[in-house]
């Protein structure tokens, strides 16, 4: 008994029947057995997670604004729309259509069914005319796409007209790891520096100060170095746990460890360029915030500042 598979709307296999083996799965493309994944052309498509595995190289529609999605399956209407190329669904239909047109004679049988489920996209979208004529230029390389994909069954059509074309199966390239999947989240050690008060004998700083005042606020926030980047004219730092996602680039936000209302910004043009980055907190003023984590939470985060410019005996601990 030749095997036979029902799908839920996305793709996973509700039920099989049967013994036979085929290379095609939902919606009739090839299926990778290994990986579960769907093959459509230009992307890979994973049934489980309900969307492609990278983005659409298209940017979108502003006035379709739900084409911003790159990821997402057949403007997440699996039930009536199918995404056969791995780009916009209205394109390839744009490019069915210009296909019934250019070519004398009736589609074939496999892409009747599209465009059929074309027709009632344009109707459901209410796609008029004008609007056809507004997306000439994608029509054009639309038909270039469409018959270069349909080449094979139409000569065959032509030859047999009343027999379904036999599908040719497609070589695809193995499933790759998507390059836009995000990194894990590392963690940042940010640094300010703070004062300290001389000893009796004026020969070390005995303790750093954690007062309000060390924790200056400007516009963007409190200035923190990163550690080989401090500027070494104090003689403590105290350091900040930052959960960022890489990559880091000017305007990454990161979360603080111990002070879930604060957070910091990479911004080196604060910097001079360097490794500069700067905490705001919401809820109190953050040098009053800054202050208390300093002499609470964060007092085992001080440290002697390796970055220090002074004489060796002012370096030692009381």
């Amino acid at each position: 008994m030749a095997l036979v598979q029902s799908y839920q709307p996305y793709g996973s296999v509700l039920a099989s029947a049967g013994d036979g083996l085929t290379s095609y799965g939902f919606t009739g493309e090839w299926t990778d057995s290994n990986t579960d994944l769907v093959y459509l052309r230009t992307r890979w498509y994973s049934p489980e997670k309900a969307r492609f595995i990278s983005g659409d190289s298209w940017d979108g529609d502003p006035f379709r604004p739900i084409t911003y999605n790159g990821w997402q399956y057949s403007y997440g209407n699996p039930v009536n729309l199918t995404d056969p190329t791995g780009k916009d669904p209205i394109t390839t239909c744009i490019g069915l259509l210009a296909l019934a047109a250019a070519m004398d004679g009736p589609l074939p049988i496999g892409d009747a069914a599209g465009l059929i489920a074309c027709g009632a996209l344009f109707a459901t979208a209410g796609v008029s005319i004008s609007a056809l004529v507004q997306h000439a230029d994608e029509l054009g390389g639309a038909v270039d796409t469409v018959v270069d994909r349909c080449e094979w069954t139409w000569e065959k059509w032509l030859q047999q007209p009343s027999t379904e074309p036999e599908r040719v199966p497609i070589a695809p390239p193995a499933p790759q790891i998507p390059t836009d999947t995000p990194e894990p989240s590392s963690t940042i050690i940010t640094y300010r520096e703070l004062d300290g008060d001389l000893s009796s004998d004026k020969s070390y700083y005995k303790k750093p100060v954690t007062s309000p005042s060390q924790f200056r606020e400007d516009a963007d926030g409190v200035s923190t170095f990163e550690i080989l980047d401090l500027p070494g004219i104090k003689p403590y730092a105290l350091g900040f746990n930052v959960k960022v996602k890489p990559p880091v680039m000017p305007g990454t936000i990161g979360r603080i460890f111990d002070l879930p209302m604060c957070t910091a910004t990479f911004t080196p043009e604060f910097g001079g360029g360097k490794k500069h980055w700067s905490v705001k907190c919401m809820g109190y003023p953050t040098n009053v915030t800054l202050s208390q984590y300093a002499k609470g939470v964060g007092k085992p985060n001080i440290i002697l500042n390796p970055k220090w410019i002074k004489e060796p005996s002012e370096r030692r601990l009381p």
